[in-house]
């Protein structure tokens, strides 16, 4: 029997994340799609709320391994850890985030974390000028390369983990970039 998949789609705004995770859902047999979003409670209270939520997150992840389901999640708290750090939070993430991280990776899963990123800055611009979102951090070209930095260091941290399997990828041309998703994870389209 395949080992259950647990796949991270992670990212900044605007850089495709939810047509990806969508694409996900509709190319893998078997597959579950997780969206998160950010508890607004930016206080010391949200850092417990959130030590709560991903512990009990990875907990449930552990339990539907081996049920024949794969996993994507739009977003984790590799996110959280990234707006923290960028100061959107009242708080320190960071301890949290490390053990979270190594309960993560203690999974008996194929683990993945695809990070995407667009290299080209101009075309950054335009997507942002194109989409509309939500509000709760702003949309800029400044906030997106800045939220492009940390999840680099996210990313090179997870790296660091020999359970998970961490891809940087491009996104600028979303072919290529959904071409190498598809070898990464052996989708084979119809």
């Amino acid at each position: 029997m395949e080992k259950t998949r647990i796949i991270l789609v992670e990212g900044p705004q605007g850089v495709g994340k939810t047509t990806l995770v969508e694409y996900l859902r509709e190319n893998i047999a078997g597959c579950d799609l997780f969206r998160l979003s950010g508890i607004k409670d930016k206080t010391k209270t949200g850092l417990e709320k959130n030590k709560k939520r991903y512990n009990t997150l990875i907990d449930y992840m552990s339990n539907c391994i081996g049920n024949g389901i794969d996993m994507v999640f739009d977003r984790s708290f590799a996110s959280e850890q990234v707006y923290s750090s960028l100061g959107f939070k009242d708080y320190d993430f960071t301890a949290v985030f490390e053990e979270l991280t190594k309960k993560f990776n203690a999974l008996d899963a194929d683990i993945y974390y695809l990070n995407l990123y667009i290299d080209n800055l101009d075309l950054y611009q335009k997507r942002i000028e194109r989409d509309h979102h939500h509000g709760y951090i702003a949309f800029s070209k400044q906030n997106c390369i800045n939220q492009q930095a940390a999840y680099k260091k996210v990313s090179d941290y997870f790296k660091t983990f020999p359970n998970i399997k961490v891809y940087d990828i491009a996104m600028d041309d979303f072919a290529k970039g959904y071409e190498q998703i598809n070898k990464i994870l052996n989708i084979t389209l119809k």
